[in-house]
């Protein structure tokens, strides 16, 4: 693994902790979520910077690790970074709460790994 791409996978984590520590801080649950928008927005900002991170991990980095949707979480990426008022909060809090655990999970076991 390149150092470009370790260094990615650690902002990865890093970024999926801010956003877990946010919702268990401010939203734990989806009532409370949809009651404050504002920390939900930062959520947001902290998924599209998780997909700016996948823009630094290679072609041959991404094959080599298809157990994560890098694709999609460069999609994601776009969705927040182009749609801006349009992004849907049901799509927000799945990432958040189902996605992003997952993700974070895959990423400190390939950075083991290496």
């Amino acid at each position: 693994m390149k150092d470009k791409e370790y260094k990615a996978l650690e902002r990865i984590v890093s970024f999926c902790n801010h956003a877990g520590e946010a919702k268990k801080r401010h939203f734990p649950t989806r009532k409370e979520f949809d009651e404050d928008r504002f920390y939900g927005d930062g959520v947001a900002l902290y998924i599209q910077q998780i997909g700016e991170c996948v823009n630094d991990l290679s072609d041959e980095f991404i094959e080599a690790h298809p157990q994560v949707k890098w694709h999609e979480i460069r999609g994601m990426r776009n969705i927040i970074a182009h749609a801006y008022d349009g992004v849907d909060p049901d799509i927000i809090w799945e990432v958040l709460a189902t996605d992003l655990p997952k993700l974070k999970t895959d990423c400190e076991k390939i950075l083991a790994e290496s």
